[in-house]
C-alpha cells in the first residue's frame, strides 16, 4: 500500500514540474522573441494574479510598452517603439464593489466603488500637466485625462484637477465620479 502511494506521489510530482518546466520555456521563448523583434534591454513577465500574465517591455533608450501572455504588443495601441511611453505604466489590480477591511488596522473599512483592472500611463504635455491614458487588460483604450492626477491616501480614487483647474475623483480605472 505505500508502495502505490509513492509511486503515485513521485508521478504527482513529476506531472507538476513537467507542466511549469513547459511553462518557462514559453515565457523563455516569447521573451527571446520580443527582445530580438523590438530590440529590448529588458523584458519581465508580471503575474499580478494568477490567470493574468503580462510583459513589461524597456528599450535602451528607456521606453516602455506591455505585451500579452502572447507575445502581442498591446500598449502603445500602434505597436510601435517610437511610440512607447517614457514614464512606467502601472497595472491595477480589479476591486469589487463593496467594503474591505483596511491593511493596517482590522478595525477600519474602506468603500470601493468597484474598477476593472487596467494599466495607467502617463506622458508630460507641459511642465505642470500629464496626459493620462486608461487601458484595459486586452489593450484597448478606455479613457484619456489630461490634467493632474493624484492617488487618494484614505479612498481607492484619484484626486483630479483638469485643464480648466476644475476638481474631482476618478476610479480607480478611469470612471468620473465627481463632478457627473
Amino acid at each position: 500500500m505505500r508502495r502505490i502511494f509513492l509511486i503515485l506521489f513521485c508521478c504527482f510530482i513529476a506531472f507538476f514540474m513537467s507542466a511549469k518546466s513547459n511553462q518557462s520555456r514559453q515565457e523563455k521563448s516569447i521573451v527571446k522573441t520580443l527582445k530580438k523583434q523590438y530590440k529590448l534591454e529588458q523584458v519581465d513577465i508580471v503575474k499580478p494574479f494568477d490567470d493574468f500574465v503580462y510583459y513589461e517591455l524597456l528599450s535602451k533608450d528607456n521606453k516602455r510598452m506591455i505585451a500579452d501572455s502572447t507575445g502581442v504588443v498591446i500598449i502603445p495601441q500602434s505597436k510601435q517603439l517610437n511610440d512607447a511611453y517614457q514614464n512606467n505604466i502601472e497595472f491595477i489590480k480589479e476591486h469589487k464593489k463593496g467594503y474591505y477591511r483596511d491593511r493596517n488596522s482590522q478595525l477600519s473599512l474602506t468603500y470601493y466603488t468597484g474598477n476593472e483592472s487596467v494599466f495607467v500611463t502617463r506622458s508630460g504635455i507641459d511642465k505642470d500637466v500629464n496626459k493620462y491614458e486608461f487601458f484595459s487588460k486586452s489593450g484597448s483604450l478606455l479613457f484619456t485625462f489630461e490634467g493632474n492626477l493624484e492617488k487618494s491616501s484614505s479612498l481607492p480614487v484619484y484626486k483630479s484637477i483638469d485643464l480648466s483647474g476644475n476638481y474631482g475623483l476618478l476610479t480607480l480605472d478611469g470612471r468620473m465620479l465627481l463632478p457627473k
